[in-house]
């Protein structure tokens, strides 16, 4: 037997469509009531992008940090478009338009949370990866490209270029490698030197 709609009482939500389970509230809302307190507590409704931004960052200092949910390496991850989004590619996408397919978002303050688009660049894979701050996690020398060659007792320089190694050795302090490196990454990768 079909359901009478015009007798069918809904959740008092406002803008929820969904059938009244218990105290006037669907399936949902009354879990969230159970679990929070209040129907309305445990997960946020907004009206769009913009909204659901604006509720989750604040400023710190020039960058404007995502307090929402993060991802790997800190990232800020919302739902965009039916899929689970980078939230600085959501504020660019929102802001400057689309992202062209295999264009990256760099962040020129190296801050992963950071979603304040005067923060960010249209970069390729290569630029991205290559506009870093500090070393590798398995580096040993505390800089960035620079590596202790223990068979000739010296520090060796070692930058990576488009698959291309470049390297250097013979570097009798850590200081005149380092400088060397962060030439060579300049020289190399322009205005995505990064930061030794």
């Amino acid at each position: 037997m079909a359901e009478d709609k015009s007798t069918t009482k809904v959740c008092s939500v406002e803008g929820c469509e969904k059938k009244e389970k218990a105290r006037g509230w669907c399936s949902a809302h009354w879990k969230r009531w159970r679990v929070h307190g209040s129907p309305l507590k445990g997960r946020n409704y907004f009206q769009d992008p913009e909204e659901a931004l604006a509720f989750r960052t604040e400023w710190q200092g020039e960058c404007l940090v995502w307090t929402g949910a993060t991802r790997h390496l800190g990232y800020g991850a919302m739902q965009f478009r039916g899929k689970v989004w980078p939230a600085h590619r959501v504020a660019w996408t929102l802001e400057k338009g689309e992202i062209p397919e295999g264009v990256d978002i760099n962040h020129k303050c190296w801050n992963p949370a950071c979603v304040n688009v005067e923060h960010l660049e249209e970069a390729s894979r290569q630029e991205n990866s290559s506009y870093r701050k500090g070393p590798n996690s398995n580096n040993t020398s505390g800089v960035r490209n620079v590596y202790w060659d223990q068979d000739n007792k010296n520090w060796r320089v070692v930058v990576v270029r488009e698959g291309v190694r470049h390297t250097k050795s013979g570097f009798h302090s850590l200081k005149s490698s380092s400088e060397y490196a962060d030439q060579l990454r300049k020289r190399l990768n322009q205005g995505f030197a990064g930061n030794g």
